[in-house]
């Protein structure tokens, strides 16, 4: 699972923000769970991490403060980028 955002006051728009990263991330760990995942299936949830969870990503970075939220920022981007890795030996 994803990390918990940091206990601070978030506003609704990061708490929003993080709830669809943990979907996409979710659904990713389900299919990386069946481990009989084809290739086109593997394509579709790389392109959900690259064109869903990464530009959310780059917006909470451009908009984090808080080294809480920094902290937070980088284990998310680090299970994602884990993911990334994952699926793209399973492609090839």
């Amino acid at each position: 699972m994803l990390p918990q955002l940091p206990d601070h006051e978030c506003p609704s728009n990061l708490v929003i923000t993080a709830d669809a990263l943990s979907g996409v991330y979710l659904h990713t760990l389900r299919v990386v769970d069946q481990d009989q995942s084809d290739p086109p299936q593997v394509e579709v949830h790389l392109a959900a991490i690259e064109h869903d969870a990464l530009p959310l990503l780059l917006a909470i970075k451009q908009d984090s403060q808080s080294s809480d939220m920094n902290e937070w920022l980088v284990t998310t981007t680090t299970q994602f980028g884990a993911f990334f890795f994952c699926f793209t030996f399973m492609v090839w």
